[in-house]
């Protein structure tokens, strides 16, 4: 019942947070696409020597397969990289408790977000990161969370984060180079490409929140079942043995009975 309170709120934020993200990241073709763009730091594309890899995990267990998928997901990737020259950055105690005790490098931890998003602590975790990519630290970012899509059905989603990029600039082939810019290309990329890095962050926060919850629920849920069906099994089971009990007993007494008269 808490998992599914809470799973209501969280679905409704992840659904309010995907239209603004898939705006922006409309705009974000639209304007990239232009071969006169302004490049900007976060979209600087360079030889990929150094990894990174964001994954959302969550503090508590108690949520089915939630957290093993993604983790599954997660040494997937890793395997394809070098261990010296990729690191982690985790969202959640429980990518954290696993990763630590393995021979990954853990740049950055972030936990403790429980059930709410923080959007201090969101600006955290983007400053962090996009100041890894612009220092060097890290030549690309991916992205690894679960996408959330009914209670019982939650994608495991790798994107990538770091350089920027346009997506179907196949689908923008006609008026996109003639947009006038006001103010400058650069001040627009000053303010889009840090918010749009936000903005992906955050919704998929409210993403992987609202498939927590709900894969929560559902293992509640199925707990609750199976405990039921147990009692029901040792309830029977015992009220066997108690009958087996007592008609050992009558059995004992009237034995006893025939005995005397004997």
């Amino acid at each position: 019942m808490v998992a599914a309170a809470r799973l209501r709120r969280a679905e409704e934020r992840a659904r309010m947070a995907r239209p603004y993200a898939d705006r922006l990241q409309s705009f974000l073709d639209r304007f990239t696409i232009d071969p006169e763009n302004i490049p900007h730091p976060l979209a600087e594309t360079r030889i990929v020597n150094r990894s990174g890899l964001l994954i959302i995990t969550s503090d508590r267990g108690l949520c089915g397969s939630y957290n093993s998928n993604i983790l599954r997901e997660a040494t997937k990737w890793l395997e394809q990289r070098d261990t010296d020259k990729t690191q982690l950055y985790i969202i959640g105690n429980k990518g954290n408790s696993y990763f630590k005790r393995r021979k990954w490098k853990i740049a950055k931890h972030f936990g403790n977000l429980d059930y709410k998003i923080d959007y201090k602590e969101t600006k955290e975790i983007t400053d962090t990161i996009a100041n890894d990519f612009i220092d060097g630290k890290v030549d690309e970012v991916d992205l690894l969370y679960s996408r959330y899509v009914s209670p019982a059905v939650c994608r495991q989603t790798m994107l990538n984060l770091l350089p920027i990029k346009a997506t179907g600039k196949e689908e923008h082939t006609g008026p996109a180079s003639d947009f006038i810019y006001e103010p400058s290309p650069e001040e627009i990329l000053e303010i889009l490409f840090p918010k749009y890095l936000y903005t992906r962050i955050v919704t998929s926060l409210a993403e992987s929140l609202a498939s927590e919850q709900g894969q929560r629920m559902v293992a509640m849920s199925a707990a609750t079942e199976n405990a039921e069906e147990m009692c029901r099994i040792l309830t029977l089971k015992y009220n066997k043995a108690r009958q087996a009990a007592i008609t050992k007993e009558l059995l004992e007494i009237v034995g006893g009975a025939d005995a005397l008269e004997k």
